[in-house]
């Protein structure tokens, strides 16, 4: 195409200066003659140039212009296909961490402390708060509580790594062999999703239970202590009722 545009502004060129050069008029001039034509010729010559020049940057103008629409029309056409995204996808939340106890061992009732989440558990606690219903006191019996600072348990469940077992009871004297021990067991982590409880009934030397407690927060000490003022049987009627996620025998941990 650019060659054919050249040959024929050559032709246009030659043509024009012809017949400038075989017009009866410039042979009037006689010796100015060759100057006039000349002339004339570069005339031309500037003007056929300024002229493609002039056509080339309108062409290319036209061709930009096809290049806007044919993008306008295409993205019109993705959106319509594609709807648009209400906001961003966000990152997926990483799990916290997640500490829970079991109670081992029913001749001497202990804790274990495991990671019950996919995240590392870092820094677990656990406390234990019981009372001996058939004990003259009233007042919570003394217990043994265990912070494992910048220790960590990978995760596992209750068959991968833990902590434990510790003795709930690492004070004497210790409760008489078959008193009743009423209480409930205390786990978090600093970073930990929740605090867990857990209910816990044994027979000091025999058997026991314990469940998660259904909800949220600790239960109120002044609700064991009222168990007192109940009869032995009245007492096992509220203990056996007491919602939990699921009742647990106590077992040897190994």
């Amino acid at each position: 195409m650019l060659a054919a545009k050249i040959i024929i502004a050559i032709f246009v060129w030659v043509f024009l200066v012809f017949e400038i050069w075989a017009s009866e008029w410039i042979k009037r001039f006689n010796l100015y003659a060759h100057t006039i034509v000349l002339v004339a010729a570069l005339l031309i010559g500037l003007v056929s140039v300024g002229f493609m020049q002039i056509l080339a940057e309108l062409k290319m103008q036209q061709t930009e212009q096809n290049e806007r629409s044919l993008q306008q029309t295409i993205s019109r056409a993705v959106t319509q296909l594609i709807p648009p995204m209400r906001g961003t996808i966000p990152p997926e939340p990483q799990e916290r961490p997640d500490c829970g106890v079991r109670v081992v061992n029913p001749g001497s009732a202990a804790i274990v402390v495991y990671n019950r989440s996919k995240a590392i558990l870092n820094s677990p606690q656990y406390s234990v708060y019981i009372w001996d219903l058939d004990a003259g006191s009233r007042n919570s019996l003394p217990t043994y509580e265990q912070l494992f600072k910048d220790k960590w348990l990978r995760p596992g469940g209750q068959t991968g790594d833990a902590f434990g077992p510790w003795r709930i009871f690492e004070t004497f004297p210790e409760p008489k062999l078959g008193d009743r021990l009423f209480g409930y067991a205390r786990t978090t982590c600093p970073e930990c999703v929740t605090e867990r409880f857990y209910w816990i009934y044994t027979k000091y030397g025999e058997s026991g239970w314990y469940g998660e407690m259904r909800g949220k927060g600790a239960p109120n000490p002044r609700f064991i202590v009222s168990l007192f003022d109940y009869p032995i049987d009245r007492q096992e009627i509220v203990i056996s009722s007491l919602p939990v996620i699921q009742r647990l025998q106590i077992e040897n941990a190994f």
